[in-house]
């Protein structure tokens, strides 16, 4: 099943705006068995997909969507029951300017 993320929350009136600044993965048939693969929001607003020690440059579209590199390559092995879903999502207050 895919899932979907905002790239920006906003809370309750007067709580601020929050933008999306990291997604943890899980690649796997459960919780104890798989891989995790991050992306994360560096300077620029440049989004970078973590794998182990490998960090390529990700297109922002792809990532509230799920369609990073690692996770588009574990998605099309077809092995059955295994899921690329997101575990963890990161979120940062913006600041009022």
């Amino acid at each position: 099943r895919k899932w979907a993320s905002p790239a920006a929350l906003e809370c309750c009136e007067g709580g601020g705006v929050y933008d999306l600044t990291g997604v943890c993965y899980h690649l796997g048939s459960s919780l104890e068995a798989g891989h995790y693969v991050a992306a994360v929001k560096g300077p620029n607003d440049q989004w970078w997909e973590c794998n182990d020690e490998h960090c390529v440059r990700v297109d922002a579209h792809d990532v509230p969507s799920g369609r990073t590199p690692t996770v588009r390559w574990h998605e099309g092995t077809g092995t059955p029951g295994m899921s690329q879903t997101a575990y963890v999502l990161v979120y940062h207050r913006r600041q009022e300017r």
